[in-house]
């Protein structure tokens, strides 16, 4: 992980996406799991009476009433908003708006570049067939890293996900723009070299042809 991924953002991603790569999950033990992260999202006595009530809607399976409690908690406690929008996204899948859920994980500003929940998003938006989204997402946490930890590993991994993703999905030129980048950073990652040539292959076969000539 790259420096300023503290482990609780690391944990905050990985859980989003370990919840919502099943999309539209319906089984108890993940309505249950659910329901207790919105009791244990902090230890205020104070706001436990509200928490409990949002778990109980959340077992009675009415997601709506839930999220309304839930946005008004956030409202009123913004230092847990991160938190309780993991779980207010959560219960969007349960209903099946994954758009909305998608809309909720990016209004997350201190989580949104994260690559667990980068990688969440592009499940979903894949999911939904909205990829102009799916590389909006990518295009914003590339240029995070880019301004906070360029050249970390976090970064140039976010660019190879890109580059592969926008390949798979028919974006040729713009996959390019982003496997040059990478080989730019490290000439001797023959891995890179041969994507590259691989998608000039499909543009431009004659810049394909320049460039095997860096292969070993």
């Amino acid at each position: 992980m790259a420096s300023g991924d503290s482990a609780s953002g690391s944990y905050r991603g990985g859980f989003a996406h370990n919840q919502i790569i099943k999309l539209k999950p319906t089984d108890v033990g993940l309505l249950a799991v659910t329901a207790n992260n919105i009791i244990t999202m902090n230890k205020d006595q104070n706001d436990f009476d509200s928490k409990k009530k949002a778990a109980q809607l959340c077992r009675e399976k009415q997601h709506t009433k839930a999220i309304e409690l839930l946005q008004e908690f956030s409202d009123q406690h913004p230092e847990n908003a991160a938190e309780i929008k993991l779980t207010m996204a959560q219960l969007k899948i349960f209903q099946g708006n994954i758009s909305k859920a998608c809309l909720i994980l990016r209004s997350i500003e201190e989580l949104k570049h994260k690559p667990g929940v980068v990688s969440a998003l592009m499940t979903m938006y894949s999911h939904e067939e909205d990829i102009d989204s799916a590389i909006e997402v990518f295009t914003q946490a590339i240029q995070w890293y880019q301004n906070h930890h360029p050249k970390s590993p976090a970064h140039l991994s976010l660019i190879r996900e890109a580059a592969n993703f926008k390949l798979k999905y028919g974006w040729k030129k713009e996959a390019i723009s982003d496997l040059e980048q990478l080989w730019k950073q490290n000439p001797k990652y023959i891995h890179t070299l041969a994507q590259l040539i691989s998608a000039y292959s499909l543009v431009d076969p004659e810049k394909a042809k320049v460039l095997s000539k860096h292969l070993p």
